[in-house]
């Protein structure tokens, strides 16, 4: 499928700034790919966008906008062609440890409602992929 998509983010500030900001687009792995992508700008850019990676493999273009000024708009267009792949992720590149998006934190600390849903959604019998699919099923219910 070909999808065409265009992105537009429009900052403004309470004080005028100096600012460099960046836009990214996805890895393309196996599932998608980039069959053409531009970024435009509005807010006295200074320096031409360059081209880099950032941890997760995502290719960002940066710039850097001349200030002062109350407004920055940022336009990202493209076409992205995507694969059905029956769900199945492969030729992905996974840079962090599983660890990394299974670890607690203030903001993903489960709650006793919390466990009592998923237990509720998960309690028949099965295969992990089973129950997994019980509570989307749960989820979409809520």
């Amino acid at each position: 499928m070909l999808l065409r998509i265009r992105h537009e983010t429009i900052y403004r500030y309470g004080e005028p700034a100096k600012i460099g900001r960046a836009k990214a687009f996805a890895d393309a792995a196996q599932l998608q790919h980039s069959a053409h992508r531009e970024l435009a700008h509005r807010g006295r850019p200074r320096l031409p966008p360059h081209q880099r990676e950032d941890a997760f493999g995502n290719i960002l273009h940066c710039f850097t906008a001349d200030g002062p000024f109350d407004t920055l708009t940022t336009l990202v267009e493209g076409e992205v062609e995507t694969f059905d792949t029956a769900g199945v992720v492969s030729g992905a590149v996974e840079r962090f440890p599983p660890a990394l998006y299974l670890r607690e934190t203030a903001l993903t600390t489960v709650d006793a409602n919390m466990r009592d849903f998923a237990r509720q959604a998960t309690a028949r019998e099965g295969c992990a992929l089973d129950r997994l699919h019980a509570l989307m099923a749960a989820l979409h219910e809520a």
